[in-house]
């Protein structure tokens, strides 16, 4: 009797991790740098009025008047991947290039080495397209914004 046996990877902690790159900035008075970033509150209010602005425009959908949703009032820039379908194909991308990153540290550790440099350009392969996208948005938005 001849049965075949399904290799089972280990499990391990899955991680990533990436050269300790840093920038350091000085900053000089003490109010400069309190200006520098958001505080706590201000962080809960931009996540509350994006709340607001998915659970507006998933009405708006859902009613079938996505043209009356008021862009004026509510900004769906930078939320898109939060709405059916495009967040089924958003999470399984994620969960693909997350997989094969993973997969491909588990290869070097199971080699014996390790190839940061090759994570990294894995992972910005993988967010080109992204970061590209953003470009592009961003450019248009200035071209609204900015001209005369």
């Amino acid at each position: 009797m001849n049965k075949s046996v399904a290799w089972k990877r280990p499990r391990t902690k899955k991680s990533v991790r990436f050269a300790n790159t840093r920038a350091v900035v000085t900053l000089s008075p003490e109010k400069e740098a309190d200006s520098t970033w958001y505080a706590h509150q201000e962080y809960r209010s931009m996540k509350d009025v994006c709340k607001q602005d998915v659970v507006a425009y998933a009405r708006a959908r859902k009613s079938g008047t996505k043209s009356l949703f008021d862009a004026s009032q509510n900004s769906v820039r930078g939320l898109e991947n939060l709405f059916p379908p495009n967040k089924r194909r958003y999470d399984m991308l994620k969960k693909q290039r997350m997989s094969a990153i993973l997969g491909h540290q588990h290869q070097q550790k199971s080699c014996g080495f390790k190839d940061p440099a090759s994570l990294a350009f894995l992972s910005e392969l993988f967010s080109r397209g992204a970061r590209e996208r953003a470009i592009e948005l961003a450019r248009r938005d200035s071209m609204v914004w900015f001209s005369p």
